[in-house]
């Protein structure tokens, strides 16, 4: 009897650790990159910093400071003539602090307001900033509550005024793509930027709508083969998103596949045209010849984005230019353009959406919103082979 009882607690215990074996693999891979903490480079270079708020605590001077009334300034103090390394002044109350640095790190509790920059617009930020020397300016890095930070973002990315569902999807995939930033890091001193190179963050948001759309999904991520899903985002599509992998190679295969959009017909940038006179072709470098000049497109997305060009006209042809520089000289919302004319001397054209066209199509998020549909519906919609992670 004893003998029988003891294989049966032996396959009960065998059965019980292969449970929780494939339990481990089968859970998503994200516990490295639940972090509490993010580190945004605020700025591509500083030589001034006003800090005005609670006492502040300055690693190198071993001690807190309480701001005066003009608060706390932090500066470079050059020589002119001198081979002489700048200095880090640090002022407050009439007193002055000289210091020969590389690095510099302030700590507060409670929201501050920091200006970066001598014209620099005060911000409302949390948390610890850290001023690394690089290139003969400071970068300001700041570390602060991934929840805070999200704040900001959604109030520079899609603003207050949206759809209490449409922020909570915005926020999820903003998150997502916070992930995989930290992920990605490795020995860098910072996670991601805080303007388009990444997401747009300037300082936290106290909008009650933005706050109520974060704490509805703290923690939640896009999970794509148990990573973190690089969640990218747009203003408007025009009518069909572009297929994630061939626009940023930095996303796997398959992960953000194209989808047909109705939803964001009321975007003011839904269809657009602009005008590209011939001038500003050629002050970049770009040759127009002949009466009727013509956009000649070598290369164009499946969606029909255009992505190499050039111009014939006059019995020539210009030399092939990407697509990204007719974008920035004329300004265009998108490269999907859908028609052309040239007349009176300037380039007539028509196109759709605004943005890359990758994954979550912000105005589409709005129309699903107000038709009823919940954040996780609009995440499926965009992102429909990743699944959403809530904490436990």
């Amino acid at each position: 009897m004893s003998f029988r009882i003891g294989i049966a607690l032996g396959l009960a215990l065998f059965l019980l650790l292969l449970a929780r074996g494939i339990s481990f693999f089968m859970k998503p891979k994200v516990q490295a990159a639940e972090q509490s903490e993010i580190r945004v480079r605020l700025s591509r270079g500083i030589h001034r910093l006003l800090f005005e708020g609670p006492k502040i605590w300055i690693d190198v001077l071993h001690q807190s400071l309480q701001p005066g009334k003009d608060g706390v300034e932090i500066q470079e103090e050059t020589f002119p003539g001198q081979n002489r390394e700048p200095l880090l002044l640090i002022k407050n109350r009439g007193q002055e602090h000289r210091l020969p640095l590389t690095s510099l790190r302030l700590r507060w509790k409670g929201p501050a307001r920091i200006s970066l920059g001598k014209q620099g617009k005060a911000r409302r930020l949390f948390g610890e900033l850290h001023l690394l020397r690089r290139n003969k300016s400071w970068l300001p890095t700041l570390n602060i509550n991934m929840e805070l930070y999200l704040s900001g973002v959604l109030q520079k990315e899609m603003g207050a005024h949206f759809p209490l569902e449409a922020l909570k999807a915005q926020a999820v995939a903003a998150r997502s793509y916070a992930r995989t930033c930290i992920l990605r890091s490795g020995s860098k001193s910072f996670d991601l930027f805080g303007d388009d190179r990444s997401q747009v963050f300037f300082e936290v948001s106290e909008e009650p709508r933005i706050l109520k759309a974060i704490r509805s999904t703290l923690g939640q991520i896009l999970i794509y083969k148990r990573a973190p899903l690089r969640a990218y985002y747009h203003s408007t599509c025009g009518g069909r998103t572009r297929d994630g992998y061939l626009r940023f190679r930095d996303v796997p295969r398959f992960a953000l596949p194209p989808v047909v959009c109705t939803y964001c017909k009321d975007s003011p940038r839904y269809r657009w045209t602009r005008k590209i006179p011939k001038k500003t072709f050629q002050n970049a470098g770009i040759a127009v010849r002949g009466n009727a000049p013509i956009i000649d497109v070598l290369l164009r997305s499946p969606r029909g984005d255009w992505e190499r060009l050039r111009i014939r006209g006059g019995g020539r042809v210009s030399a092939p230019f990407p697509a990204s520089l007719l974008r920035k000289i004329g300004s265009l919302p998108s490269l999907w353009i859908t028609e052309q004319r040239y007349q009176k001397g300037a380039f007539l054209l028509r196109g759709r959406g605004f943005g890359h066209g990758v994954g979550l199509c912000q105005w589409g998020a709005r129309g699903l919103a107000r038709l009823g549909r919940s954040a996780e519906e609009i995440l499926s919609f965009y992102f429909p082979r990743a699944k959403l992670h809530k904490p436990n």
